[in-house]
């Protein structure tokens, strides 16, 4: 009779072990993260200088599927990486076209702490090319405060933030410093923006001194 009862028994138990599912982990590390959501945006910019169109492809991986096991074994696993790659028609109003990337490898609960999160960045978007390091604070959801190390470029402060208004709308904005820079109106630069349904895009974004007005419309990637 108890020999009977065992397996009853164990299924009572409940499974906290268990690893959660690649789905389950792209849900909560990457679509439930503003700034990491996988879409396309096609852009119009137009301001002071600038007259052009972009297109905009961001996808974001949770780091098993990107990332071999080596990295596991010294440590550097980080939780997801987001990958931008933006192609601009005639940038800054001048003639020819560029494509801009950049790469994030985001570290959640960094040294078991919810509130610190590590970031590892490569990008030559505004900038010339740089590889950095950075730690910051998670004061609410899908936000971020602190700063990098750029190594020969020096260091840059930079916070992000979103919202949601309701159901539909979403405001998001995100600030950078660069303390490289001797002049404070080129050294800062960030942008704000809404979002409407996840298809409208209205930003406006400071380049140095610099004002752009970007409409974009979007389409997701997931």
């Amino acid at each position: 009779m108890v020999m009977s009862l065992l397996p009853l028994a164990a299924m009572a138990v409940p499974i906290d072990n268990v690893e959660p599912t690649r789905e389950v982990l792209t849900d909560t590390l990457i679509k439930e993260k503003f700034f990491r959501k996988s879409v396309g945006i096609l852009w119009t910019y137009f301001g002071e200088d600038t007259r052009s169109y972009a297109l905009q492809m961001r996808h974001g991986f949770i780091s098993s599927d990107v990332l071999p096991n080596a990295f596991g074994k010294i440590g550097l696993v980080p939780t997801a990486v987001v990958g931008d790659i933006i192609y601009e028609s005639n940038p800054a109003g001048e003639s020819g076209d560029a494509i801009w990337s950049r790469a994030t490898a985001y570290y959640d609960n960094l040294f078991d702490y919810e509130f610190l999160e590590g970031r590892v960045i490569y990008q030559d978007i505004k900038l010339d090319a740089y590889l950095g390091a950075g730690i910051g604070f998670v004061p609410v959801h899908n936000s971020w405060i602190g700063g990098y190390y750029l190594g020969s470029d020096g260091f840059m402060f930079s916070a992000e933030s979103a919202k949601a208004l309701n159901e539909d709308f979403w405001i998001y904005g995100d600030v950078q410093y660069y303390t490289d820079n001797d002049d404070w109106k080129t050294a800062l630069e960030g942008e704000i923006g809404v979002v409407y349904d996840d298809l409208i895009y209205a930003t406006l974004q400071n380049r140095g001194d610099e004002f752009i007005y970007m409409m974009g419309v979007s389409y997701s990637l997931e």
